[in-house]
């Protein structure tokens, strides 16, 4: 469990009173987390709003955690010996 903020960017001209959010956390669809609380906020019309803190269940999966670490390397043209070898030491 870890704590996050979102912002709140409301297209509308109405203001909007905000009692609960549900998302799904996402990187390279690969799930890290949830939230699912409720809350309670304004956003004025035509505005961006910060939540205040909402607790993120976080995804501690090992596979996914490698999978999305091992991405991001490849992404940034890092070498992957050294993380592919944790990975067959580790099973």
């Amino acid at each position: 469990m870890t704590h996050v903020t979102v912002d709140l960017a409301n297209p509308f001209t109405a203001g909007l009173k905000i009692t609960g959010i549900k998302s799904s956390i996402k990187s390279m669809s690969l799930g890290l987390g949830t939230i699912n609380t409720s809350t309670k906020f304004s956003s004025n019309g035509k505005s961006t709003t910060m939540s205040p803190d909402l607790d993120m269940n976080m995804n501690f999966d090992p596979v996914t955690l490698f999978t999305l670490t091992r991405a991001l390397a490849v992404k940034a043209g890092e070498s992957m010996a050294q993380l592919d070898s944790i990975v067959v030491l580790g099973g």
